[in-house]
């Protein structure tokens, strides 16, 4: 139900309020010597910040493909890791030494956006062998996904 002010036009001032699904006309409130407007509804309150979604630094590897978290450690070990050094969000994610990974972080939700990126290599050729680097769409939500098992609940 909406909220209607009627203000009378020789002086603006306001005559009357009612509640109806559209504006209504009566006598002695005609649209001619009155106008109606609507009350504007009432701004929704501002949503809560999310509470973090923290995952052991463990089971955030685990929900990487095995074939990508190797060639991903394998990079860093190298101490060339120059294909994930210039996509700075995956890199802070990869060699951060905090012990939990927040699922909500601008930082996680930009590093897998990376390994998803079109602009990230495909796959990556160490020692001769070829493997994969960059996630698919539904890897890169695998990862992300805030459904947590109780095993990857960060506990600190």
């Amino acid at each position: 139900m909406k909220e209607w002010i009627v203000t009378r036009t020789a002086d603006s001032k306001i005559v009357y309020r009612y509640q109806a699904e559209a504006v209504v006309e009566w006598a002695g409130f005609e649209f001619a010597t009155h106008t109606h407007a609507e009350v504007p509804a009432e701004p929704a309150p501002p949503a809560a910040p999310l509470e973090p979604i923290k995952i052991t630094r463990r089971a955030f590897w685990g929900r990487l493909p095995k074939a990508n978290l190797w060639a991903m450690q394998s990079i860093l070990r190298s101490g060339a890791p120059s294909l994930l050094a210039g996509r700075l969000g995956i890199h802070q994610v990869l060699v951060s030494d905090g012990p939990f990974v927040d699922l909500r972080d601008a930082d996680t939700i930009s590093g897998i956006g990376d390994l998803m990126s079109e602009n990230f290599p495909l796959t990556v050729t160490l020692d001769g062998v070829t493997l994969p680097l960059r996630l698919n769409h539904e890897q890169g939500a695998a990862v992300l996904s805030e459904q947590v098992a109780e095993r990857e609940v960060y506990r600190g």
